[in-house]
Formats: structure tokens, C-alpha cells, sequence
């Protein structure tokens, strides 16, 4: 295996406004022979970031996207990425992610192999440049390198997911995606409202029998995580997440559900 040669696999990346995280990203996958942002129409320098990275640039399907560029169905995005990927492996990841060495040598020898997959990569956090060892939310695994062939695509407006096709197996990566979050938890509580708003969207007319059942769904969720959050706090040793981050995942269920609320149909 020749580590001198560019890793045969394309890395698509879905951006808006994205000027300050995705450098982090472009140097950590210097190594690949194919790397293309596909961008939401961004008012920053996202697009003069990509170019003077020698990086492709492909612009959204305004159809996957609201009036303000911010994207309404994720995995029409994730589908259009893997589109315009020119190399039969996909590596579909966000701005502000990176790589480290050991990912590109595991990716190299999964090539090599001639195997077609696809693969869980697990994410660790990454706050203030401290990488983080213990959080409620770990295992935190995502779907975002597959082989073309392995793959019907992405499913669901939000959380979006992969469909794999029959028989296709999907197994975590023996390497780390790393994942930085915001400083201020505010940043991070602004791109889940997000979120909020398109799952209040797709739910019209709600009964409020079926609120009931979000509700304690919503609750049991929340209960689990902060029953893992206390055990991290008091067991898990090396670098905790910080609090205020744990807790917006608390703030995340009740959100959620005062928005879902709102959407109860009235009589």
C-alpha cells in the first residue's frame, strides 16, 4: 500500500455560512482525491474557503432548503452530496469535523481490501480544543462512510439516516470522526431550534392523545440520559463534557415538546 498516494474516496460536505469551521476540516483530509463541498447559497466566505483549498464547489437543490437558505430536508441534502461524489467510496461529513491520522491509515486499508460497506463512525466531542472522554451522550455514532454500491441512500427530512441495501452489514470504524462543539451553549441551543421547528412542521394537527405519548416518550428519554449523566459524572474518568453542555440535552426534550404542543389541534 502506497500511503503516498491521494486515499481513493470522496469527502462531501454540506455547508452554509460555513467560512470559520470548514478549515479545520479541508486540512485534515488533504490526503483525499476527492473533496467537494455542496454548499446552501452561504453569505461568507465559505465558497472563497473551498476554493483556495483547491476543494470543488456544488450548490444546494433549492428544494431541500427553506427561504433562508437553511436546509429543510437533510437527507435530500446527504443524497445530493453523495451525487455529486466522483469516487465509489463516500466519506459525508459535516464543516467543523476532522480526521486524524489513524482514520486515513483504517480507510486506506478498508479500500485496499475490496470490500464494499458501510460503517458507524463513532464522534468524539471536542470543546474549547479539549477533547472530551466522558459524556452521557457517548457512544455518539453516526453513518457517514459508505461504499456507493452499499447504500439505497438517506432517508428521513431530519435525523437523517442510511438505508443500506440487503445483505450490507454496517459495523463501527475502528477510528474516531472528532466533533467540535460551540463554547457557548447558546450556539449550540440556536442550530437545535432548528431542528425543533422542522419536526413541529412535519406534525400538524396533533391530538392531544398523541402529544400524551410524545410526551412520555420524550420524558422517558430525557430520564435516561440524565441517569447517564450523573453515572458519567461520578465514574467516568479523563475529560468530562462540561455541564452546561450535558444539560442542553435536557433542554433539547422539553423544547421539543413545547413546540409539539403548539401544534395540538383545537376544537
Amino acid at each position: 500500500m502506497n500511503d503516498n498516494k491521494p486515499i481513493p474516496c470522496s469527502v462531501v460536505i454540506p455547508t452554509h455560512n460555513s467560512a470559520k469551521e470548514l478549515p479545520i476540516l479541508l486540512e485534515s483530509v488533504k490526503d483525499f482525491s476527492d473533496v467537494a463541498i455542496c454548499d446552501g447559497w452561504s453569505r461568507d466566505e465559505t465558497r472563497g474557503v473551498a476554493e483556495r483549498y483547491g476543494v470543488r464547489v456544488e450548490m444546494q437543490d433549492k428544494r431541500y432548503l427553506r427561504e433562508d437558505g437553511s436546509i429543510k430536508d437533510f437527507s435530500g441534502i446527504r443524497n445530493q452530496c453523495t451525487d455529486i461524489a466522483r469516487e465509489a467510496w463516500v466519506l459525508n461529513i459535516d464543516t467543523g469535523d476532522y480526521l486524524k491520522d489513524d482514520f486515513k491509515n483504517e480507510l486506506r486499508r478498508v479500500i485496499a481490501s475490496g470490500a464494499v460497506g458501510a460503517y458507524w463512525l463513532n464522534r468524539i466531542y471536542v470543546v474549547r480544543g479539549v477533547e472530551i472522554d466522558c459524556a452521557s451522550t457517548y457512544p455518539s455514532r453516526q453513518v457517514r462512510l459508505y461504499h456507493k454500491d452499499a447504500i439505497e441512500g438517506w432517508i428521513k427530512p431530519i435525523h437523517e439516516r442510511v438505508v443500506p441495501k440487503k445483505g450490507i452489514t454496517m459495523p463501527v470504524f475502528p477510528a474516531n470522526l472528532y466533533t467540535p462543539l460551540p463554547d457557548d451553549v447558546e450556539d449550540l441551543k440556536e442550530k437545535w431550534r432548528g431542528y425543533i421547528a422542522l419536526e413541529a412542521a412535519r406534525r400538524t394537527n396533533l391530538s392531544l392523545r398523541l402529544w400524551l405519548r410524545l410526551a412520555w416518550r420524550e420524558s422517558l428519554i430525557a430520564g435516561l440520559f440524565l441517569f447517564r449523566l450523573l453515572r458519567t459524572r461520578l465514574f467516568c474518568r479523563g475529560t468530562k463534557l462540561p455541564l452546561a453542555h450535558e444539560l442542553a440535552r435536557q433542554w433539547y426534550q422539553a423544547a421539543l415538546l413545547r413546540a409539539l404542543f403548539g401544534r395540538i389541534r383545537r376544537f
